[in-house]
């Protein structure tokens, strides 16, 4: 079977002050893409506490631009770090993926 979720891109490395984009694709188990109801995008910093949430449908940096393909552009990143992404689908199509990347540290002050 394969996986119902893809999140690209899996691992990568951004400069600091930039807004990435991630996209998840979510396919039904006869492998078509499917909305679930409602897709999640969890974002957190290594050694920082909390998770930050996004949601279809209420968050601004969620679109869903055609059926089962959803993409992520999180607020500029302001700090260095590794960050964890995970991609959820709710109620209709249950299933989840995660990406790991880094932020990386800026040589000027302000950028």
């Amino acid at each position: 079977m394969t996986n119902p979720i893809a999140l690209v891109p899996h691992v990568g490395s951004y400069d600091l002050g930039t807004r990435p984009v991630f996209t998840a694709t979510f396919t039904d188990a006869a492998g078509v893409l499917t909305d679930p109801t409602t897709v999640l995008f969890l974002l957190r910093r290594d050694g920082v506490a909390g998770v930050t949430t996004y949601t279809s449908g209420v968050s601004s940096e969620v679109a869903n631009p055609s059926v089962g393909v959803f993409t992520f552009t999180p607020p500029v990143f302001t700090a260095a770090g590794r960050y964890r992404l995970r991609a959820k689908g709710t109620a209709g199509l249950l299933t989840a993926g995660e990406a790991t990347f880094d932020i990386l540290p800026s040589g000027f002050p302000s950028p």
